[in-house]
């Protein structure tokens, strides 16, 4: 959310239009996503993922919490799981480990 809050600055405040995305945003989260722990599994796996992308540790559990979450989610019925994020070396290497990308700065005009 930092990300659409910089794109949609108007001064020392934010447009309506971006505020109001922002909120849908949190809304959606709040209903539809599911936070989760930082098992033994996502941490040896984000290791792995943050040496091969030279990835950030927060990076590196994003990408790996979302490869792992896109493995369990690929079955007939089911949609696709987008990576939401507005960092670029990260969307490279989560589109380079298969994943569909969302970058909301790029979305905002």
């Amino acid at each position: 959310m930092p990300a659409l809050a910089r794109r949609g600055r108007a001064g020392d405040d934010i447009h309506e239009d971006v505020r109001a995305a922002i909120q849908e945003f949190e809304e959606d989260f709040n209903r539809r996503w599911r936070v989760t722990q930082i098992t033994p599994e996502v941490r040896v796996e984000a290791m792995s993922l943050g040496i091969k992308h030279f990835l950030r540790g927060d990076d590196a559990v994003h990408l790996t919490s979302a490869t792992l979450a896109a493995r369990r989610r690929r079955h007939p019925g089911v949609s696709e799981l987008i990576l939401v994020s507005a960092d670029s070396q990260l969307n490279v290497a989560a589109e380079s480990e298969g994943l569909a990308v969302l970058n909301p700065a790029a979305a905002v005009p």
